[in-house]
């Protein structure tokens, strides 16, 4: 054991002497475990067993020491020694940042078997005694002081089985903690938007000699003293006066320990400051704030909240941007709102300055409906649409385009008339019997912007031909666009130009038909067609309308009869002309009759004049003479026919 002056005392356990030869015991040192070992000094009592070996040093360095029993005549007999220990030296480094490191070396290598771990540390804060401070296996240990600077003292101590114990030296001293103390991590800074203050959260220095946070405001990238909170378990400050709403604020906050010491500046943390764009024309409102960007892993996404005339707030939307936009806001109404950031941890959030104002917007129509567009019996378009007019709506404005096709045209701006909800237009420029048209209603706001557009109102483009085989084959296209849909179209006829039209039939999905007219051709030539179609029932503005096609006529080409032979001098056929219903369609029609040499004896215009027999008066021999006959038909069709006819005497 090495007392407080360096001196060592020994130990050791009584040689045993059954004979009497006991001489003396004799005590060597080196200052090397290597040697060279030299006598300290003679023991002649054998019941002694301790010793102090006075200035040695011992708390400079460590020294070996080894005990030999001498028997018989002169101490001639030595016994050899059996262990060789070394004094425990305690070496004890300031580390710096209030680290204290203590290192010492072992009794001896290997230990001996009776040596008891674990090593026993002592500390003192002198005045005061040494206290047991920590065990330790091992040759190291190490202590973190708490103050600025600090006498402190430690020593080391190791029990052995046969009860003694071995002491190192006294080391330490004073010691001084440069180090500041760990900086506070700050969570989140926060608008009140009830008073306007700005609420700063942190976590708490891991500093154990923290006293105080200092709380900065960062103006123009410098730190601004705001206030010192002298509470080592502090983790939040209400920062007044300042304003929020104006622009963003930045905070930072440092801990102070024990010696004065300030931690280091941590990133700064800024107030969520929001900002917004009100349109009145398009009755929306833009919001945007600068990010929050401070936390570790970034914002998980931003909530917007509204309060409407005082409400409490709810969620409107979130965004993982920096902007949100709210549309169909309700005129005059008082709006009024915050957004909150939340970390992607988490764990923290942010809520911005309120801001709030009155609605001046326009209210937007909330619907246009084009109920219908028809075609009228004089070839016109007509089209009628169901307005919201309880919005602020300046104009309407009808817009037609060919279809298939979207090239749209404007046909009218007109004012709504007051006291009606619905507008129609009749077009007169349509070409509804060459075209369909698809034609949709524009609602102008007061800010000149078509605010609302209806659905498509498509016109039916009826078509077809007169086909071979006394067959009239018609299509069309589909109406469009009804809330409920087509239920279905009606198809119906008239005959001959006549203006009574009579049911045909119908179809649910079909939009071609095909007329056998056979049995009507031999009275009837001219058919003429047009198109119902009907919606479903279900339409969500409780109508249920008609749409008209154009009318299609189509002629059926009339069969031509011509005989082959005639006798002009007999009671009975005894003329020559071609017969049939083309006698009252024909236009600018022509009949001719050529002898053998080409000489042209008979001509007329008259569909209904016949051939005698006769050139120039008088009845023409007996044999074949050659016809022509030509006419155009109402569709515009050439007929022009040749051929030979017999003349029988």
């Amino acid at each position: 054991a090495v007392n407080s002056s360096g001196d060592v005392e020994l130990n050791w356990l009584q040689s045993t002497d059954p004979d009497g030869y006991f001489n003396s015991y004799q005590i060597f040192s080196s200052l090397s475990a290597n040697g060279p070992f030299t006598v300290v000094d003679s023991i002649f009592d054998i019941t002694q067993t301790s010793y102090v070996d006075l200035g040695t040093n011992a708390n400079n360095a460590s020294v070996w020491y080894y005990v030999c029993a001498r028997s018989g005549c002169w101490g001639r007999g030595i016994a050899v020694a059996v262990d060789t220990l070394q004094t425990i030296f305690l070496d004890v480094t300031d580390a710096g940042s209030g680290q204290i490191d203590l290192a010492w070396n072992a009794l001896s290598q290997p230990l001996l078997p009776s040596t008891i771990l674990p090593y026993q540390v002592l500390r003192q804060y002198p005045p005061a005694a040494m206290v047991d401070f920590t065990t330790t296996p091992s040759l190291v240990a190490e202590d973190l002081m708490s103050g600025c600077l600090q006498d402190i003292f430690y020593n080391i101590t190791i029990e052995d089985q046969s009860g003694c114990s071995s002491v190192s030296n006294i080391n330490g001293g004073p010691f001084s903690n440069d180090q500041p103390p760990a900086p506070p991590a700050l969570d989140s800074v926060s608008v009140n938007y009830l008073n306007n203050s700005v609420y700063i959260g942190w976590t708490s220095s891991t500093s154990a000699d923290t006293r105080a946070y200092i709380i900065y405001q960062m103006i123009n990238g410098t730190p601004v003293l705001v206030d010192t909170i002298f509470d080592q378990l502090a983790t939040s400050y209400i920062f007044q006066g300042g304003t929020p709403g104006a622009s963003s604020l930045s905070f930072i906050v440092t801990a102070l320990d024990e010696c004065d010491l300030e931690s280091l500046e941590p990133p700064d943390h800024s107030t969520i400051h929001l900002d917004y764009d009100l349109s009145s024309c398009e009755n929306r409102v833009t919001f945007s704030w600068n990010p929050y960007d401070a936390w570790p892993g970034g914002v998980d996404n931003y909530t917007v909240f509204v309060s409407k005339n005082g409400a409490a707030y709810e969620a409107s939307g979130t965004s993982t941007n920096n902007f949100f936009t709210l549309s169909n806001l309700e005129s005059s109404a008082f709006y009024c709102f915050i957004v909150q950031g939340i970390s992607s941890q988490g764990n923290a959030g942010s809520t911005s300055n309120q801001i709030c104002f009155l609605a001046d917007v326009q209210d937007l129509p909330e619907f246009a409906y084009l109920r219908r567009a028809t075609v009228l019996s004089d070839g016109s378009a007509f089209s009628t649409c169901v307005l919201d007019t309880a919005s602020d709506v300046a104009f309407f404005k009808v817009l037609r385009s060919p279809y298939p096709g979207n090239a749209f045209d404007t046909l009218i701006t007109a004012i709504i008339p007051s006291g009606t909800n619905q507008v129609s237009y009749t077009d007169v420029t349509a070409l509804t019997s060459m075209q369909s048209y698809t034609y949709v209603y524009a609602l102008v706001d007061k800010c000149g912007n078509e605010s609302r557009v209806s659905n498509d109102g498509r016109t039916i483009l009826l078509k077809g031909i007169a086909d071979d085989g006394y067959v009239n084959r018609i299509h069309w296209n589909t109406y469009g666009d009804w809330d409920a849909g087509v239920s279905k179209y009606r198809l119906y006829r008239s005959l001959n130009g006549g203006a009574s039209f009579d049911y045909l039939g119908e179809m649910q999905t079909d939009t071609t038909f095909v007329d056998r007219v056979f049995e009507e051709v031999d009275t009837n030539l001219v058919f003429c067609y047009i198109v119902e179609a009907i919606e479903n029932q279900g339409n969500q503005y409780g109508f249920q309308d008609t749409s008209w096609s154009n009318k299609l006529c189509v002629t059926q080409k009339p069969t031509v009869y011509i005989p082959n032979t005639f006798i002009p001098r007999s009671q009975s056929n005894n003329t020559f002309k071609p017969v049939g219903l083309y006698e009252n369609l024909a236009i600018n029609h022509e009949f001719l009759i050529f002898n053998r040499w080409g000489e042209e004896i008979f001509y007329t215009k008259d569909t209904h004049k016949a051939w005698d027999g006769k050139y120039m008066s008088a009845y023409v021999p007996g044999g074949i003479y050659v016809y022509r006959i030509r006419f155009n038909y109402p569709d515009g069709s050439r007929f022009d026919h040749k051929g030979a006819v017999l003349v029988l005497d």
